[in-house]
């Protein structure tokens, strides 16, 4: 059994609070029962006397009460419990804190991926300006969308259908539009680009500057160039621009010395409807003229008169016929 006796106040302090909070050995309680037990001389005046006395009652009173320090609670005569609260309160605070700054940045992460969708119907065509000034001219049955992080380290926007923008130009930012696994990456340039659901073919066609085009093979397209994306192929072609790929946006349809199988190609792209030539003869044809603001039996007529041939409209598609025409 160790002298209590042999112990300093310090030491003695330690061993009265680990026997309060459980702590002590069989050893240790025996030392300090019989210390102030069974001798005499210590009585509450004794400081350690008082000390032990207290923590003694208390431990029976409160047999699961827990003191941060239970010794400088009874000299400075406050509840070791207000330490226990001023320590709860800080932690929860310190929760509190967490929990507000947690919540902060996940809405901060929600509403950068928050998602700006523009859709138009059958018939409809819209203009939209995006947050970097870039101007977006919208065909029908078409969505385009981008996120409210747009303008950080890229530009991006998702395109199904028929769009022409004109990007405002960003060296450091650049501007791309995501159609499926293909992409188009531009700085500051003016294009059409078409990516309909029901169509085997991506068509980009640049007027202004030049873009980057394609999935894992990429081509670069300058001014007054187009490509071809075929999706069944998986492969990109370049060629020369299609004069009426934005004519959905000018109202203007311009044919050149244009193969008639090229020209009823960009009358079903402009009027949404089949065109047929009953001979494939036909195909083979060559037409030259300007349409503006023209409809589909406006652009037929003359078509019929310059290749001597005629039309009809049936089964929800116009049908040429006749083979009058030189063949190419």
């Amino acid at each position: 059994m160790k002298n209590i006796a042999a112990m300093n106040k310090e030491q003695l302090d330690d061993l009265i609070s680990k026997y309060y909070r459980g702590e002590t050995s069989l050893e240790e309680e025996e030392t300090l029962f019989a210390h102030y037990n069974g001798s005499p001389i210590h009585t509450l005046s004794d400081p350690g006397q008082a000390q032990f006395t207290y923590f003694k009652t208390k431990k029976e009173e409160e047999p699961s009460a827990a003191f941060v320090n239970p010794v400088e609670s009874l000299w400075m005569d406050k509840p070791a419990t207000k330490a226990i609260h001023f320590r709860l309160l800080f932690r929860i605070a310190a929760v509190v804190i967490v929990a507000l700054g947690l919540g902060w940045y996940f809405l901060a992460e929600k509403n950068a991926r928050s998602i700006h969708t523009v859709r138009t119907k059958a018939g409809e065509q819209t203009r939209i300006v995006l947050p970097d000034s870039t101007v977006v001219w919208i065909n029908e049955m078409t969505e385009l969308q981008y996120a409210n992080n747009f303008q950080q380290r890229q530009r991006n926007v998702w395109l199904k259908g028929e769009a022409y923008f004109e990007v405002h130009s960003d060296t450091s930012r650049p501007f791309i539009v995501h159609t499926g696994k293909v992409s188009t990456t531009v700085v500051g340039t003016a294009f059409n680009l078409r990516s309909y659901d029901n169509e085997k073919i991506i068509a980009l066609d640049v007027t202004h500057g030049r873009a980057h085009f394609g999935a894992t093979q990429k081509v670069d397209v300058q001014q007054g160039q187009g490509a071809r994306f075929d999706l069944r192929r998986y492969q990109v072609e370049t060629m020369a621009s299609n004069p009426n790929a934005n004519a959905w946006k000018t109202r203007q349809l311009v044919f050149e010395d244009t193969a008639m199988q090229d020209v009823l190609r960009d009358l079903e792209h402009y009027f949404h409807a089949p065109f047929e030539a009953e001979d494939p003869v036909l195909l083979h044809c060559h037409f030259k003229a300007t349409f503006q603001n023209a409809t589909a039996e406006e652009v037929l007529d003359v078509i019929d008169y310059s290749l001597h041939i005629r039309h009809s409209f049936q089964d929800g598609k116009y049908i040429l016929s006749g083979q009058n025409c030189e063949e190419q």
